[in-house]
């Protein structure tokens, strides 16, 4: 299939190029062209539509990747220029070249459960697709607009459009990063405290594009099945988040908040790797020996 992937020169982009290449015939979109580009290249911009109209000529998909999430620097208006308006261009692109499949890089951070605000706890646990979106930033904002316009087009043009709601993705330089608050659960608690590593997130976006049964706008978290600290999720729950008395199912050890559910049934999504299984595996086992 030949795809139209934006955003491939990203912070995924090689762990998804690698997955994807064996399957499938790939043309990558960004501003400035990699060295040694091991696929085809369209320099463009996905905030200018005739870039993206010219990009998607001839492709059978799009895998749209490419966001701006600097929120915390304030540049909001970038960041809605890029995640929204880029959405509407690579919609239309779509529609206008008769392609009739797009994938979308969400984010978790659409939720906006877990941030510092009070009125950021969870209605229930674990959090689901179906659970309320209150984005706590204009990153999160942007995402839930773009899938907005997703559902919309998918409603209007009879588009099949799969969007993953990806979580913290962690690839193997950032494991250090990680274990700085595997002990300190509350210096980052925002996604409740899910993570996924970017070998599963790229095995995910290959299922969603894999995938003939699916029609019309679907939406899929994509987190691994356990927390990103060694604290259990129901001692977490008791600390942090006290009030939250909804628990939808059994909660026991180190299991994700995040629920996984939806895209293991219908895109057969199975994450391999848990922390366990990380350059962090020897600090967890110290960390859980000693709670």
């Amino acid at each position: 299939m030949q795809i139209l992937a934006t955003g491939i020169t990203g912070r995924m982009g090689p762990s998804v190029a690698e997955v994807l290449m064996r399957q499938h015939s790939i043309t990558g979109m960004g501003r400035r062209k990699p060295a040694d580009c091991p696929f085809d290249f369209f320099q463009g911009d996905v905030t200018n539509l005739a870039d993206l109209l010219e990009a998607a000529k001839g492709k059978d998909m799009i895998l749209h990747m490419a966001a701006r999430s600097n929120a915390d620097k304030g540049d909001d208006d970038a960041v809605f220029a890029a995640n929204v308006g880029g959405m509407y261009n690579v919609l239309e692109a779509a529609r206008r070249n008769g392609i009739r499949k797009i994938v979308y890089a969400s984010s978790g951070r659409a939720f906006g459960v877990g941030f510092k605000q009070p009125f950021s706890q969870p209605d229930y646990v674990p959090v689901d697709e179906e659970h309320a979106s209150r984005p706590q930033d204009s990153y999160g904002m942007s995402k839930v607009m773009a899938e907005h316009l997703c559902s919309l087009y998918a409603k209007q043009f009879g588009m099949t459009i799969l969007c993953l709601r990806f979580t913290w993705v962690v690839n193997a330089a950032e494991f250090r990063f990680v274990g700085q608050f595997l002990n300190n659960p509350g210096g980052r608690s925002f996604g409740l405290w899910s993570w996924i590593d970017e070998r599963d997130a790229a095995d995910s976006i290959l299922l969603a594009i894999n995938d003939h049964s699916l029609k019309g706008f679907h939406s899929f978290i994509i987190t691994a099945d356990d927390t990103s600290v060694a604290a259990s999720s129901p001692q977490l729950m008791r600390e942090f988040f006290p009030k939250v008395t909804e628990w939808r199912s059994t909660i026991t050890g180190r299991t994700s908040l995040l629920s996984n559910e939806k895209a293991k049934r219908l895109l057969n999504f199975s994450p391999k790797y848990r922390l366990e299984d990380s350059p962090l595996a020897d600090m967890l086992a110290q960390a859980l020996t000693s709670a």
